[in-house]
């Protein structure tokens, strides 16, 4: 399946019990997706033009750069030839 994006996160406490920390979890995710419904057509425009000046941008250094070939490899988009 390619295409498809997700997310994985690992959080452990010594304090916390797992599902307090899922429910932690479910409330960020709740009010992100909150806030990005509620975007105006200009707030949208204006993190679309930030996320693709970033994407425009040269690695910093090399970890930077073996950190973008680890996510294409896994994503399997190659643009290794980007910079």
């Amino acid at each position: 399946m390619h295409d498809v994006l997700g997310i994985q996160m690992l959080c452990q406490s010594p304090n916390k019990c797992p599902s307090y920390i899922r429910s932690c979890f479910d409330k960020h995710f709740k009010d992100m997706l909150e806030k990005v419904r509620n975007l105006t057509d200009e707030e949208f425009e204006e993190k679309r033009k930030a996320v693709l000046v970033d994407l425009s941008k040269n690695d910093k250094n090399m970890a930077e750069a073996f950190g973008r070939f680890c996510g294409e490899t896994i994503s399997f988009k190659f643009n290794w030839d980007k910079q």
